[in-house]
């Protein structure tokens, strides 16, 4: 069988994730695994470079035919500190809002928010690496991933995208999600789902190994994968999806 493209994010977030693939015999020998940050997962699987990836959820905007293979994802119940509109100032005082390179999700996710629920409409930036030190006065930036949780001590004001769509829609939020755009062999899809639940189970195990990681040592890991993270795609989070994508072709309009 010929080997399976995998993409899958670089972050804190999928740490469990891949500690499952890593331990998984059957995908070390048929996949060929590539680490990327979202908005690269994203292209890599519009280009067809990538068989299957974690994906963010805004890519399902853009794809004609699409299959969620897994019943695992990146979402969060309520709040995620990994997730924010960072600023020095208010959200009814910002005049422009630089948007993180790495996301498509969360950057659309702050969109929709700053239309229709906080009703602000300041200037859109997208933004190039090192954009975080260009957060001052009234420009703010949605920041993601371990720079924001790295990051926002640096910040007097930080917007948790996650609450305020919850608050907004009373549902959590999914930032990513396993995708094909094509069907894929039922005994790999099978096998990868098998690997990612062994690694949702021995989270324990994926802390111990990221505590030594010297960039996460003020990061409470047990917190955030455990209680700030959660990884099942239910129904919820399944109407959130649809939610969310009918907003963005509201906000798009």
């Amino acid at each position: 069988m010929e080997k399976i493209k995998l993409s899958v994010i670089s972050y804190l977030n999928t740490k469990p994730f891949l500690y499952g693939i890593e331990h998984s015999q059957y995908l070390k020998e048929n996949s060929s695994i590539e680490m990327d940050f979202p908005s690269a997962c994203a292209q890599k699987l519009r280009e067809h470079r990538a068989d299957i990836g974690i994906v963010p959820v805004a890519l399902l905007a853009e794809l004609e035919n699409y299959f969620i293979v897994s019943d695992f994802c990146i979402s969060t119940q309520r709040r995620m500190p990994s997730v924010l509109l960072s600023s020095q100032v208010p959200l009814n005082e910002i005049d422009n809002v630089l948007l993180d390179y790495q996301s498509m999700s969360s950057v659309n996710l702050a969109k929709i928010l700053m239309k229709h629920y906080w009703k602000i409409s300041p200037k859109i930036t997208d933004a190039q690496a090192g954009y975080e030190d260009l957060i001052s006065k009234k420009t703010a930036g949605v920041i993601i991933g371990d720079r924001a949780l790295l990051l926002s001590q640096k910040f007097r004001y930080n917007y948790d995208l996650s609450d305020a769509w919850f608050q907004f829609t009373g549902l959590p939020f999914v930032f990513a999600c396993w995708v094909s755009t094509q069907e894929i062999n039922p005994l790999y899809i099978n096998e990868l789902n098998k690997a990612l639940s062994f690694g949702l189970e021995n989270i324990r195990a994926v802390v111990e190994i990221e505590s030594q990681n010297i960039n996460y040592q003020v990061i409470d890991i047990m917190k955030y994968l455990n209680h700030d993270l959660n990884f099942r795609l239910d129904v919820e989070k399944r109407k959130s999806i649809e939610l969310y994508l009918n907003y963005l072709k509201k906000t798009a309009e």
